[in-house]
């Protein structure tokens, strides 16, 4: 056997563990519960500041002046359990009084020496003391930080043989999710519960494959809290522990006033300014749309493009206020009078739009001349009270399956409608592709 690699033989047992003891600067203590007497060892005092003093017996009493009076009743249950053989071990974090005056994190941690190692019938706990003020000030800092942070701060755990967990979730849990730390720390799904049920698996999948991937993931989701949904982002980086472990740190911020302001420019993009139709970027889009689905699926689609008659001299003798304001009365009209299914849009000055699915030429025929006539019959009261009457030219095309493109169909819809205008006006002309 390679000499190198025994245990340093020279060194006692008593040797070894005072060595180690010294390296890391723990402090020893051994407690008779009969007695009440305490043994310390020279360290014990040191890391509280009182340098002067040497290692040996004091009283519990001591021992408890020197604990913050609001960590006692915790040591004192633990100490208690422990006793009672209701736990393993003694194993508490409080704070002791340093002789400078300020307060010293100690984790102080010891079992029941077992019967059968003790030369008397004497009962005898020992343990450690470890100075952790600097980790606690650590953790202080972060909850500070978590606690300015506009969101969720938190940090959970993967592992193959273990489910998610959190570890850490900072306090603003409850104001952002309606769930307190502990209830999340005791069970994740907690957390779950208060994502919108149309999210759920969107959330679970992400944070999976997250898992998976060992990669970042991102994820925004609805909740519904206090009665009203809104919308979040859910972000985590991994951080390989071990071989088996993984940690994952992570943020949740509310974007609700991003996706409303996402959800008024996307509404802006698509709609007429003046009318609030949609338009024609829109029309465009729902129309190659309508092909495609026409072509795949043999249904049959119908498009109305109606003009408003004379609509310049409306703008010449009562000005382009009230010519606005006319469009917008009968943008009006044409809203109420569509069907849920049809698509509306202002695709030019005075231009205007009906995409009809699921229709024939036939029915697309009979609205649209029904929309014409109701615009004939209807009186459009301006702002200054003053009446007009518009009337309205217009083509109907209607197609089923395939259509060589746009152009064809809004070709033939437009020639429909300049010869509706050139054959007198106020009338829908019509044809099947």
């Amino acid at each position: 056997m390679d000499t190198k690699h025994r245990p340093v033989e020279a060194l006692s047992t008593e040797a070894r563990l005072q060595a180690i003891l010294r390296a890391t600067k723990a402090g020893t203590w051994e407690w008779n519960p009969d007695s009440g007497e305490v043994l310390v060892n020279d360290q014990w005092w040191h890391m509280l500041g009182y340098y002067g003093r040497s290692g040996g017996a004091i009283s519990f009493h001591e021992w408890e002046r020197l604990c913050h009076p609001d960590d006692l009743k915790l040591a004192h249950h633990e100490l208690a359990e422990h006793l009672a053989r209701r736990s393993p071990d003694y194993n508490v974090t409080l704070r002791m009084e340093h002789a400078q005056g300020h307060w010293c994190w100690i984790h102080s941690r010891g079992m029941r020496i077992p019967e059968s190692e003790l030369l008397s019938k004497d009962i005898w706990v020992m343990g450690t003391h470890q100075d952790i003020s600097h980790q606690m000030g650590l953790k202080h800092k972060l909850e500070k930080l978590a606690d300015s942070v506009p969101g969720v701060v938190y940090t959970f755990t993967s592992s193959p043989e273990k489910p998610c967990r959190f570890t850490y979730i900072s306090p603003t849990s409850e104001q952002f999710l309606g769930v307190a730390p502990a209830d999340a720390i005791e069970n994740p799904e907690n957390v779950v519960k208060v994502v919108h049920p149309g999210d759920q698996d969107r959330v679970r999948r992400a944070v999976v494959d997250g898992v998976q991937a060992l990669k970042s993931w991102q994820c925004d989701y609805r909740i519904c809290l206090r009665g009203q949904s809104r919308w979040m982002r859910a972000m985590a980086c991994p951080e390989v522990e071990n071989s088996e472990a993984v940690a994952w740190h992570g943020m949740v911020v509310d974007i609700d006033d991003q996706k409303q302001l996402e959800r008024e420019l996307e509404h802006l993009s698509v709609t007429d300014e003046l009318t609030g139709l949609y338009n024609r970027r829109y029309f465009m889009q729902r129309l190659d749309e309508a092909l495609a689905e026409s072509t795949r699926y043999q249904t049959p689609y119908a498009l109305l493009s109606l003009d408003v008659d004379r609509f310049k001299v409306i703008n010449d003798t009562l000005g382009h206020l009230a010519g606005d304001a006319a469009l917008r009365l009968l943008a009006q009209v044409l809203g109420r009078r569509a069907r849920r299914t049809d698509l509306v849009a202002r695709v030019g000055g005075e231009e205007f739009v009906l995409l009809m699915p699921q229709t024939g030429l036939q029915d697309a025929e009979a609205l649209a001349e029904q929309v014409r006539q109701l615009v004939e019959q209807t009186p459009f009261e301006l702002q200054d009270g003053q009446r007009i009457r518009l009337t309205l030219s217009g083509g109907v095309v209607s197609w089923q399956g395939a259509v060589a493109d746009t152009s064809k169909i809004l070709g033939l819809c437009d020639r429909l409608l300049y010869r509706a205008k050139s054959q007198g006006r106020n009338q829908v002309l019509v044809a099947r592709i």
